[in-house]
């Protein structure tokens, strides 16, 4: 798939009506193979190229791609019990700076109590050959209340890391080649309850910290490092409204 396309901007020192070419290019494919009545093996790959032209007075050209091989597989231990395992290969190519790579490992298990009770829990490991391995977990579960149709309740708890790409670190105009690794920590506790069919209504207070967060800086427009503590209650309602006509 291609795709290209012309942006324009204002630009108070460029009277030349600035604009920026982008013509980005992608192509995935994938196969999925069933091992057994239990097992089933699925492998990914991706690739992409990123070009942008910038003709303005801020703004550098742009050109990269990445490309990304993943394998994934599911067994089912029974229905209660089902597990997901795979590995990831990622590079990124910049250039002008030369590429980084990535290899990541993952495993993930979903386990049901019961009929009402769902518990998940997974962990990551990202191997950087610029920035190091880090570990990364996630836990989930969610609970259907037996005592009120419809209500739900939902908690997790998890980590991240992100590390910076190449445009982030190198690119001439907003790059900062000190940044170091992006990391979070978050969690949360909820519900949602489903009134009816058209009717629902949920509340969830969360947590998250992130440390050495990725962001523009505006008076520089350089990448920047900052620490952000970031802590909040989200209540959300949907109501939809069906009008039925009958002849």
């Amino acid at each position: 798939m291609s795709e290209k396309g012309k942006v324009e901007y204002d630009d108070a020192y460029n009277p030349l009506d600035p604009y920026v070419y982008n013509d980005n290019t992608f192509f995935k494919s994938g196969i999925d193979i069933d091992l057994n009545p239990k097992a089933t093996l699925r492998l990914e790959y991706n690739n992409s190229d990123f070009d942008s032209r910038y003709y303005s007075t801020y703004g550098s050209n742009y050109f990269a791609s990445t490309e990304t091989l993943k394998l994934n597989s599911k067994y089912v231990f029974n229905q209660n019990n089902i597990a997901f395992i795979g590995v990831e290969t990622k590079t990124e190519e910049y250039v002008g700076t030369g590429s980084v790579s990535d290899i990541s490992y993952f495993a993930q298990n979903e386990f049901k109590v019961n009929v009402n009770t769902t518990l998940l829990a997974g962990f990551r490991i990202d191997d950087n050959d610029q920035f190091g391995s880090h570990v990364t977990y996630r836990f989930t579960a969610n609970h259907i209340s037996q005592q009120i149709p419809g209500l739900i309740f939902k908690a997790s708890v998890g980590s991240g890391f992100r590390a910076p790409g190449l445009y982030e670190l190198y690119n001439p105009t907003y790059g900062n080649a000190n940044l170091t690794p992006e990391t979070s920590f978050g969690y949360d506790l909820g519900f949602i309850n489903y009134l009816s069919s058209n009717v629902t209504f949920g509340s969830t207070y969360f947590k998250s910290e992130l440390e050495d967060l990725i962001g523009g800086d505006a008076p520089t427009y350089v990448y920047s490092v900052s620490y952000t503590h970031l802590r909040a209650h989200e209540t959300r309602h949907d109501v939809v409204c069906r009008l039925l006509l009958e002849k």
